[in-house]
């Protein structure tokens, strides 16, 4: 018996209709992009994320990232463990600047105003506590080096330049 139903149009396109004829040569497939090409494209998409932000927000995220890169550096000494660099000493002030980052990303991504207020609440909220968390850690280590007082620096930095957008919101 006979089958009524035709073929998909799976099996027509790569039996019948789409098999290829005597000589005819493929297209090449497009060559994929370089690594390099690859940064190059990411690096001006972050470059031109970052002009678009307004200033406020400029500073909280370079602040929120130079803190990032101040926990590479010795935060403390201490005989029994030499220097301490701040991811191990402080990491929570380093996912806290991360969070930051984050914020102002998503903030700047979304148009709704009130999650914009929401968004803008939570970066307050994660400065002051990366801030109160560089400022603790100052204050707790015996010796604290200059990665603390540096991270301490751009924590309070993130916080002040958060602080204008989240006035000027509330008026």
């Amino acid at each position: 018996m006979a089958s009524r139903l035709r073929p998909s149009s799976f099996l027509r396109r790569h039996t019948r209709k789409g098999a290829k004829r005597e000589g005819e040569v493929a297209p090449a497939p497009p060559s994929p992009a370089s690594p390099l090409d690859e940064a190059r494209r990411s690096a001006a998409d972050l470059a031109s994320f970052f002009r678009s932000l307004g200033s406020p927000d400029r500073w909280a995220a370079g602040a929120s990232a130079a803190l990032l890169l101040a926990l590479a550096l010795p935060w403390r000494w201490s005989p029994d463990e030499d220097d301490v660099i701040g991811l191990v000493a402080a990491w929570p002030a380093g996912v806290l600047a991360a969070t930051v980052i984050a914020l102002v990303y998503v903030r700047a991504r979304r148009a709704d105003s009130a999650m914009s207020r929401r968004l803008q609440t939570g970066q307050v909220v994660a400065a002051f506590l990366a801030m109160a968390l560089a400022a603790g850690f100052v204050l707790w280590a015996s010796r604290p080096l200059t990665g603390s007082y540096l991270g301490l620096a751009c924590a309070t930095a993130a916080l002040v330049a958060s602080l204008p957008a989240r006035i000027r919101r509330e008026r």
